[in-house]
């Protein structure tokens, strides 16, 4: 896996391109893969955010994993971070954070500087004799990393370069920069039939054209693949043995079962308890702004961050939805009531004039200021 001679370099069969995709905006990334969609073709991989932002510096709090390995890398800028020990540090530009959530941890971070901050944030289903094992958490410094020519070993090998980190399973995920001109040929190990790419600066050709912002998922073989750089490139690459199993999404969480997912959550809500004292005071008001589509998966994951949370006021923004079933509704039907039943103010936005019916007839009544109620029918009225 070295730079190749555009003279020297044999003629080859391409590896076709199954799927590409330029992701969805989110606050602060760019998600590029989840479970309901590139996920599943490439899993282990699961989740990937592509992060390219430019501002004041933010924290994001903590937040809970369970059943998943994330693997954050610094492009440019620094980002900070709180461990499930509590240790707070930063994470400069080249450097890794390895986090093997196991059956269940809590952590958080931001971007530590104003200006700029790229890097990709990618998460890794575990296999089942993992997935409800110890916590994991390694932080890499850039000279660490290990490198193989153009690519940085950010778990797994290339050539003669081995990652200090162990792999949960048969996983190489690299980290590539090239010059304009330059050529380099990836030929993935034995049984890694599952291989993807995110840009994240530059054009290259493989041979066809990908830009800063794409990810392509090839399909499954063992073939190899050859990136020329049409201008100065970066982009990530993993390549795996399939994961085999089914995956099981809650709010922050992937498990291989049902009751795997429902011991690791219990396991979160447990540690969530314990650090009650640490976490400060419960804010008034939280604002949950839903995208994308809504349905009955995201109901569930609603529902899931929904009852962690503690806050007096809630505020469901649905405005920037871009499709909500209305077969979703009875779920949120039940949110809303186990809410209002804890006794906290509910407000809803953004749902139009015919959702707004279906849920009074559910027993769901929205006031004009969008203030959520339930329904106090009166029997004379049956």
């Amino acid at each position: 896996m070295t730079i190749l001679d555009p003279a020297e370099s044999p003629p080859s069969l391409a590896r076709a391109i199954a799927q590409r995709t330029r992701g969805r905006p989110q606050a602060h990334a760019t998600r590029l893969m989840s479970p309901s969609d590139f996920g599943e073709i490439l899993k282990p991989f699961v989740f990937l955010d592509l992060i390219d932002h430019e501002g004041a510096p933010f924290d994001g709090g903590l937040h809970p994993h369970s059943g998943i390995a994330t693997l954050s890398y610094v492009v440019e800028g620094a980002v900070s971070y709180i461990d499930p020990d509590n240790v707070k540090g930063t994470l400069p530009a080249f450097g890794v954070e390895w986090m093997q959530a196991g059956r269940g941890m809590w952590h958080g971070g931001g971007l530590d500087q104003a200006g700029r901050t790229r890097g990709v944030q990618l998460w890794i289903a575990l296999p089942p004799q993992l997935e409800l094992g110890p916590t994991v958490s390694i932080y890499q410094s850039p000279q660490e990393v290990p490198e193989d020519g153009p690519a940085r070993v950010l778990l797994g090998s290339s050539g003669d370069a081995s990652s200090a980190i162990e792999s949960p399973s048969p996983i190489n995920y690299l980290a590539v920069r090239l010059k304009t001109g330059e050529r380099w040929r990836y030929q993935p190990p034995a049984g890694h039939t599952v291989l993807w790419t995110a840009i994240t600066s530059g054009v290259v050709s493989v041979p066809d054209e990908l830009w800063h912002g794409d990810l392509a998922a090839f399909e499954p073989s063992s073939r190899a693949v050859e990136f020329g750089a049409l201008t100065d490139a970066e982009f990530v690459l993993g390549s795996a043995v399939p994961h085999e199993h089914d995956l099981v999404v809650g709010h922050s969480s992937v498990h291989t079962s049902p009751d795997a997912l429902r011991d690791a959550e219990a396991h979160i809500a447990s540690i969530g308890k314990r650090m009650e004292p640490t976490r400060g005071p419960v804010p008034e008001e939280m604002i949950f702004r839903i995208e994308s589509r809504f349905d009955h998966l995201a109901a569930v994951r609603l529902r899931q961050r929904l009852m962690v949370e503690e806050t007096p006021r809630t505020i469901l923004d649905f405005s920037h939805v871009e499709s909500l079933d209305d077969a979703a509704l009875p779920f949120l039907t039940v949110i809303l009531t186990l809410l209002l039943r804890k006794g906290r103010e509910v407000f809803l936005r953004g749902l139009r004039g015919h959702q707004l019916r279906v849920l009074e007839h559910l027993g769901i009544e929205v006031a004009a200021g969008g203030s959520a109620k339930i329904v106090e029918w009166d029997e004379a009225s049956f």
